[in-house]
């Protein structure tokens, strides 16, 4: 068992944008599912998991640093590596490269919930490679800036309700349908007008089928502020910081 894995990824028409840029979205689902790989590699996937902990993983963050976007039919590398593990929270790194140089660099924070309360568990009660050399290296994406925003009905800016394509093998709405959220609160003008440094993503409450998140959209100094709320509550929260 390795304690990083990297594979070669070829970007295709479904993941881009209007200017053959990989979508967010995308790079988020790809981190995913290098992460889904490596797992499975090291015997924490979600599969084994629930079958012998009883649990089943959640990601909490992703932040992303992006140099550049790849575009449809370039083959890039995607590496990533677990680097830290605390009481309640397991750390891992990505980095995506294009002909040796890197693309966007990443770091995520993820936990595990037990399937009977669905409460957080101890990362001492799952069955994790504890004994692997973690690797000390970090990618460079930086610390999360957790911001809080203030945001009130002059920011709404759509409404989106989990539907059936929403859904995961948890049960609840893909962490990826949030970043879509996201991205949906942009005209496709706007976008092209922002020059991204970084994209930070919270998942702070789960939604399931039927549910209707209301998504707020604030200009900042640092870029963008975008909450979705369930009921009143702060289901997500990304930062879009600009250059």
């Amino acid at each position: 068992m390795n304690n990083f894995l990297k594979i070669n990824h070829r970007v295709n028409f479904a993941e881009v944008d209007h200017k053959s840029n990989m979508r967010l979205d995308y790079v988020i689902s790809n981190i995913q599912k290098v992460t889904g790989f490596h797992s499975t590699e090291m015997g924490v996937d979600g599969h084994t998991t629930a079958e012998k902990c009883n649990a089943y993983w959640v990601v909490s963050k992703i932040k992303l640093k992006i140099f550049s976007l790849p575009q449809d039919g370039e083959e890039v590398e995607i590496e990533t590596w677990p680097t830290t593990v605390t009481p309640l929270r397991f750390l891992r790194d990505y980095k995506i490269s294009l002909d040796g140089k890197e693309c966007i660099v990443a770091t995520s924070e993820w936990c595990t919930l037990d399937i009977d309360t669905m409460r957080p568990r101890r990362t001492d009660s799952i069955c994790y490679p504890f004994d692997m050399e973690h690797r000390k290296d970090r990618s460079g994406a930086g610390e999360f800036s957790k911001p809080i925003e203030n945001v009130t009905e002059e920011h709404f800016n759509h409404e989106h309700k989990s539907l059936f394509i929403d859904i995961d093998s948890n049960g609840h709405t893909n962490n990826v349908v949030y970043a879509r959220m996201t991205l949906n609160c942009f005209t496709p003008e706007e976008f092209d007008n922002i020059n991204l440094d970084e994209f930070e993503i919270y998942f702070l409450s789960q939604t399931f089928y039927g549910d209707a998140v209301r998504v707020y959209k604030k200009k900042t100094d640092y870029g963008y502020y975008i909450e979705g709320k369930k009921e009143g509550k702060t289901t997500f929260s990304c930062v879009l910081k600009t250059k």
